[in-house]
C-alpha cells in the first residue's frame, strides 16, 4: 500500500511542479513505487495457496495493470502541457482507478490477516493437543515407574525377608527350618 500510496503522491507533485527536472524526477518516483509494487504482487502469487487468495490477486493485478495505464495516460497529459485536461483525467478516472486499488489492497489484507488468525487458532490447538498427550504420557511413565519399583524392590526384599525369618528361627534354635 505505501508503493501506490508513493505513486499518488509523485503524480500529484508531477501536475503540481513547473520544474522540468522536478517532473523528472517525480516521473522516476513513479516508475520505482510502480517496480515496487509489482515486485510485492509477485511475492503474493507465489505465497497464495487459498483459491480465494488467487482470486483476490487476480483482480489485484488487473486493477494494478488499469492503474498503471492511468498513470502513464496522465503523465502523457502533463508532459504535453495539457494540465487541465491532466486534471480533469486525474479527478474523473485515476482517483477511481487508485480507490478500486487500494480496496483490493484493503481486502488482501483482510484476508491475510483472517488467515493468520486461523493458523494461529490452529497453532494454538495444537499446542494444546500436544500439552495434553506428553501430560498423559507423563503420567503414564510415573505409573509404569512405580510399578517397576514396586516389582524390583519386592523381588528383592522377599528372598531378604525370608532369609532373616530363617537365620532367626536358627538363632532361636530351630535347626529344622528350611532355607
Amino acid at each position: 500500500a505505501d508503493h501506490v500510496n508513493d505513486i499518488a503522491i509523485a503524480l500529484r507533485n508531477n501536475m503540481l511542479t513547473t520544474d522540468p527536472t522536478d517532473r523528472q524526477q517525480q516521473v522516476a518516483a513513479v516508475l520505482a513505487a510502480r517496480e515496487a509494487a509489482v515486485a510485492d504482487l509477485a511475492r503474493l502469487e507465489r505465497s497464495a495457496t487459498l483459491p480465494r487468495e488467487r482470486e483476490l490477486l487476480a483482480q489485484l493485478r488487473a486493477a494494478h495493470v488499469r492503474y498503471a495505464e492511468g498513470q502513464d495516460h496522465l503523465l502523457e497529459l502533463v508532459r504535453t502541457s495539457t494540465l487541465e485536461a491532466a486534471r480533469t483525467y486525474m479527478y474523473d478516472q485515476v482517483r477511481a482507478m487508485l480507490d478500486r486499488y487500494k480496496r483490493l489492497i484493503a481486502q488482501q489484507i483482510a484476508l491475510q490477516s483472517e488467515e493468520a488468525n486461523a493458523n494461529a487458532a490452529s497453532a494454538h490447538a495444537t499446542y494444546v493437543a500436544t500439552r495434553a498427550i506428553l501430560i498423559g504420557l507423563s503420567v503414564a511413565a510415573l505409573i509404569i515407574a512405580a510399578l517397576l519399583s514396586y516389582l524390583i524392590t519386592h523381588s528383592v526384599t522377599r528372598p531378604v525377608a525370608q532369609a532373616l525369618k530363617v537365620a532367626n528361627t536358627v538363632a532361636a534354635g530351630d535347626l529344622s527350618s528350611t532355607i
